[in-house]
């Protein structure tokens, strides 16, 4: 379920407007409302703010709600004095929006107050636009990014496992998180949720078989996988609340591949519930899926990218089987396959892998547009990739790869005329990234920005 940020919105004016304030109240009062029916829970403070009192009265009565962000409206003239109070007696984002009209200087209310927060460099967000569909999919943006913003101070990722096959640009800095994003890094051993798994009652895990097998369109794993995949699944849920973690990442490869299970069907279920739960402890990727999760209420899909035709300018993306099946439009429209044993570590005294086995969702991401998110660092400073695309209908053939692609989730994408490619292909942070269905490119600038973080382009 999609969440709605809580925005606080103040009206700002000159003092000497008198009665004039009283309509430029109720004009507040009624963009609140239309923000309302937009999805945003906005929360207009009572009385105009004309002076640093009026303003400290205003802003202590929408912090009665836990704002995530605070718009100040700059209404006609205004003092900047207010402005800097507002700005700076918060600790939330502020965005200074003036509503475009030839009869009252709106506009020239929004120049003094964003000059004014420069000069104190005060950090803020300036908008000029009215309620239409355009303006008003702006200040949604940015509402779902201090959203977000708010979501990761003091959330939990748990880290299950080491680095994946030594993936640089999966791993980070502890600090750094915590600096940056506000999030706290919980490390356990695989080990740890294997011994759990293996007290999961048989009761339990078999309902969860039964439930599978019910929904899933179609099944072929054998029975082991299927039982072992349901019992690190509940398993899984029971650390999650345990530990209290927000989102999480696992390692599987190689360890817990060789040891027990390849992990993909229940890192598939723990997404399709709503908790983020990246592979390969790739904590790169999870923020970007923790953050799709929390802006847009639906799960993303955790991409490798390994081909683009220049000419069509088709991306060919993959999954090791971890994909949601609510991105393929559901679980009857999905299939539990058999993992390949190429996953695991090559015995060479045996001649043969050392894979337990395991299952995996199988798809192909419907057409629809995209965006396309990676986090990395480049020289240790954190930035982001975005691109807007669309996933489109394609030829597939599963013998491809080795055949691994009859058992995996695929996605074809079709990068806009306007993407340059040399620039997408530089701009890439890893072979992996992440395919938020639908548009959610204005979002995550947004919180680029929130974060200081560098935006590649």
């Amino acid at each position: 379920m999609q969440m709605r940020p809580k925005i606080g919105l103040i009206n700002v004016a000159d003092p000497r407007l008198g009665l004039k304030l009283k309509s430029i109240q109720a004009d507040g009062e009624r963009y609140a409302a239309t923000l309302a029916k937009a999805g945003i829970d906005a929360i207009c403070a009572w009385q105009t703010a004309t002076d640093d009192a009026s303003a400290r009265k205003a802003l202590s009565a929408v912090n009665k709600n836990s704002p995530c962000g605070i718009i100040l409206r700059c209404a006609w003239f205004l003092r900047s004095n207010v402005i800097a109070t507002l700005a700076q007696e918060t600790s939330v984002p502020i965005m200074l929006w003036a509503v475009p009209n030839p009869d009252d200087t709106a506009f020239e209310a929004m120049a003094l107050a964003h000059g004014s927060l420069d000069e104190l460099g005060s950090a803020h967000t300036v908008h000029y636009g009215d309620l239409a569909v355009e303006s008003l999919a702006k200040i949604i943006a940015w509402s779902r990014a201090c959203l977000v913003k708010k979501s990761f101070m003091g959330s939990v990722y748990g880290e299950i496992g080491g680095r994946s096959l030594e993936m640089l640009p999966a791993s980070s800095d502890y600090n750094q998180l915590r600096r940056i994003f506000g999030i706290h890094v919980d490390p356990i051993e695989q080990w740890t949720l294997i011994r759990m798994a293996e007290k999961i009652p048989a009761g339990e895990w078999r309902k969860i078989c039964a439930k599978w097998k019910k929904t899933f369109g179609h099944m072929n794993c054998n029975p082991r996988s299927l039982e072992r995949s349901a019992k690190f699944y509940l398993a899984g849920k029971r650390l999650f609340q345990d530990r209290k973690w927000d989102f999480a990442g696992i390692q599987c490869q190689l360890e817990l591949i060789d040891n027990y299970l390849a992990p993909c069907l229940p890192v598939a279920m723990w997404n399709e519930d709503g908790f983020t739960v990246s592979c390969e402890t790739d904590v790169n990727n999870a923020i970007g899926m923790y953050l799709c999760q929390l802006a847009s209420g639906r799960p993303a899909m955790f991409a490798d990218l390994f081909y683009l035709d220049r000419k069509t300018r088709v991306v060919h993306a993959l999954n090791c089987g971890t994909g949601a099946p609510s991105l393929a439009g559901g679980a009857d429209k999905s299939a539990i396959e058999e993992q390949t044993p190429l996953q695991g570590t090559w015995d060479k005294e045996k001649k043969c892998s050392r894979c337990k086995g395991g299952a995996c969702v199988r798809f192909i991401l419907p057409p629809g547009p995209v965006t396309l998110i990676r986090f990395g660092r480049i020289k240790g400073e954190y930035v982001v990739h975005v691109t807007e695309a669309q996933a489109i209908d394609h030829n597939f053939n599963p013998k491809e790869l080795g055949g691994i692609a009859g058992i995996w989730p695929f996605a074809y994408i079709r990068l806009d005329e306007q993407t340059d490619l040399d620039c997408f292909i530089n701009n890439l942070r890893s072979h992996h990234t992440i395919i938020a269905p639908g548009r959610l490119a204005g979002i995550v600038k947004f919180f680029s920005r929130l974060c200081n973080l560098r935006l590649l382009d």
